[in-house]
């Protein structure tokens, strides 16, 4: 027999997902977890789960569309090379500073260390550091404070 709290918990790990979308004005979402796979996408008629492994596909109908706000790009010179890009270890939402008002952990010209936080990624309403991968010299930052961010996404340069 079914376990009854497994699909409440389900539910509300659709909503709390459907939630992350929305506030953060992001077009797709893709979570997993161990058997679990669910991807949604924003402006589309259905919300589709789909779980890795063969058994039970939810969907949930979306009563409304909202418009999308247009793609915000920076563009630098050194994007190209992303062998020193630091990118995004996740989807959610970039912040360069550790509070509001704050100045931000680190700026263009800045000499940073190992495991130095660069800047917070969050997701789930979780603040996840992202820490530099290596010592260099900050040449470029390439999002801004609150825009959302890809997985994979380059956030700066370091040389």
């Amino acid at each position: 027999m079914a376990n009854p709290n497994k699909s409440v918990s389900d539910k509300q790990l659709v909503s709390d997902l459907a939630d992350v979308l929305t506030s953060n004005e992001l077009a797709e979402l893709e979570y997993q977890r161990g058997d679990v796979y669910i991807k949604l996408k924003k402006n589309a008629d259905i919300i589709q789960t789909v779980p890795a492994s063969p058994s039970v596909v939810t969907a949930v109908q979306k009563t409304e569309k909202v418009a999308e706000p247009p793609v915000q790009s920076v563009k630098h010179d050194n994007v190209a090379d992303t062998s020193k890009a630091v990118k995004s270890p996740m989807v959610g939402v970039a912040y360069l500073t550790p509070e509001p008002n704050s100045p931000n952990y680190v700026k263009v010209g800045d000499t940073v260390t190992v495991g130095q936080t660069l800047l917070l990624v969050e997701a789930m309403k979780t603040f996840n550091p992202v820490k530099s991968p290596r010592a260099g010299k900050v040449t470029a930052i390439l999002v801004k404070n609150g825009t959302p961010v890809e997985f994979d996404e380059p956030l700066m340069i370091i040389e």
